[in-house]
């Protein structure tokens, strides 16, 4: 079997396709269905475990990685992601904190005590700025009791509780909101320059993360658990990933970064209903001329095919 994808077919290189193929890219994503059948050529979701973070994927990371962080790019909203692992687990709490365009590097904390983890990680988000509406922190779990502690103790209201297991917006194509928004994050190393810091265990966790396809019934994706990840990776929990995912959350909206107002504007005109009858139309003027005799050879055949 052979693949061939858009760069194969030369009558979809036309200016109007390739700008309609990219209007699906930026709108909905490289991992979106629609953009996988018609410019990838992958006309199902796969089989067994996929690599969240492809080849092109790592490549886009690695060079946030290598950018460098000017003023301007800090500029904006700081955001907050916190994972928590349960207490006495042994894995460390991650915070990742991303201000405009640039995330700073992790903050660590291997405490166990729920008021000293938490007076931590309130010092941290005062220090740079992060208000609750812009703090994601794991709520599943262990994680509740932080946040209590937070918004009780401390008087820190308002914090974004993020549950994993909460209603996708895409719920077509993804299982729950951390699938979707890991893809739409993955995205944004696509979209606009992002500084990343050189984190090598962030990168290893972003080359062994893997999602699950055809999760259910309905075909859709969704992440696969911790608990297979550590069996995979010799017990190694992707909790920077995660903390980041969360971080920069706040920053997509389906996959297209909120503060890049350019590439919204680029695809405002953008109309999935005008496209999809553009594809009709094409396939009606299709079966017209199969009708009309003497084309190839074909015509007279398909004329007799038509009147049954």
């Amino acid at each position: 079997r052979v693949m061939v994808s858009v760069d194969g077919c030369a009558h979809l290189l036309t200016d109007e396709k390739v700008k309609e193929a990219n209007a699906v890219k930026a709108q909905m994503g490289e991992a979106h269905r629609l953009y996988r059948s018609m410019v990838l050529g992958q006309f199902t979701a796969g089989d067994g475990n996929d690599k969240l973070y492809g080849d092109r994927d790592i490549q886009a990371v690695i060079k946030a990685m290598h950018r460098e962080a000017t003023p301007e790019m800090m500029a904006g909203d700081a955001h907050a992601g916190f994972d928590v692992s349960p207490t006495g687990a042994g894995d460390p709490k991650i915070i990742y904190i991303a201000k405009g365009k640039v995330v700073l590097p992790a903050f660590s904390s291997t405490e166990d005590d729920g008021f000293k983890v938490a007076k931590w990680a309130f010092d941290i988000f005062k220090a740079h700025g992060v208000e609750p509406r812009n703090c994601r922190v794991d709520s599943g779990g262990a994680g509740k009791t932080f946040v209590d502690i937070l918004e009780g103790a401390f008087g820190y209201h308002g914090i974004d509780r993020y549950y994993n297991n909460a209603a996708s917006r895409y719920s077509a194509d993804f299982y729950d909101r951390f699938t979707e928004d890991s893809h739409s994050v993955r995205q944004l190393f696509h979209e606009i320059d992002l500084v990343l810091p050189k984190d090598l265990k962030l990168l290893d966790e972003m080359k062994t993360r893997r999602v699950l396809n055809n999760y259910d019934e309905h075909g859709r994706v969704k992440m696969q658990k911790k608990k297979d990840h550590r069996k995979e990776n010799s017990g190694v929990s992707p909790d920077r990933l995660d903390a980041l995912t969360m971080c920069l959350a706040g920053r997509v909206s389906h996959g297209i970064s909120r503060f890049a107002k350019e590439k919204r504007k680029e695809d405002a005109a953008y109309d999935e209903k005008k496209m999809r009858s553009s594809h009709f139309a094409e396939k009606m003027q299709q079966d017209q001329n199969a009708r009309r005799a003497g084309m190839f050879s074909w015509g007279n055949r398909a004329e007799r095919l038509f009147r049954k």
